[in-house]
């Protein structure tokens, strides 16, 4: 016989974009659409620094170290995000959003220095739901492209590691 179970661990309602149902699934687009390329860009980024050896100076350490927390930051923070997009309300357990601590911590100093620099005005709700996922989705997308487009190193790493891969050999 199965018994009446409730549950006590507190959860928070996510209205998300729900004013705006013909929106969703182009939000719903996009938002899939960075998070695949942060993952992308974020993980080369990784195996760049890791394998190739000219990539083993503190410079790499750290924006390897940067892509790992994009990816992992995202990570938290998208599934949840489109899982929102594909329905009007999406209940979220105080378990995940303490999971993004770390994460929270980071966007919350950002956010301080912003409206220290920012003219204080009357903050438009609205606007801040379309705010919000570019620092969050947008971001950490372009994070790869933004230190590694125009860098010598990087752009050699990559082309040592595609020419191995076609000759089937390891990096050297």
């Amino acid at each position: 016989m199965l018994a009446n179970q409730t549950s006590t661990e507190e959860r928070f309602l996510l209205l998300g974009f729900s004013d705006w149902p013909s929106l969703q699934p182009v939000l719903f687009a996009l938002v899939l659409l960075c998070y695949l390329l942060t993952l992308t860009g974020n993980s080369v980024l990784v195996l760049l620094a890791v394998r190739d050896p000219r990539l083993h100076t503190p410079m790499y350490y750290f924006l390897c170290h940067l892509a790992l927390v994009d990816a992992g930051f995202t990570t938290s923070v998208v599934p949840p995000l489109l899982a929102n997009l594909r329905r009007p309300a999406l209940w979220l357990p105080r378990s995940h959003c303490t999971a993004q601590l770390c994460a929270s911590l980071a966007l919350g100093s950002a956010e301080c220095v912003l409206l220290a620099v920012m003219p204080a005005q009357r903050y438009n709700q609205a606007r801040g739901k379309f705010v919000s996922p570019f620092y969050t989705v947008v971001t950490p997308a372009l994070n790869p492209l933004i230190y590694t487009l125009r860098n010598k190193e990087v752009k050699g790493a990559a082309r040592r590691l595609l020419w191995s891969l076609g000759r089937g050999q390891a990096v050297q």
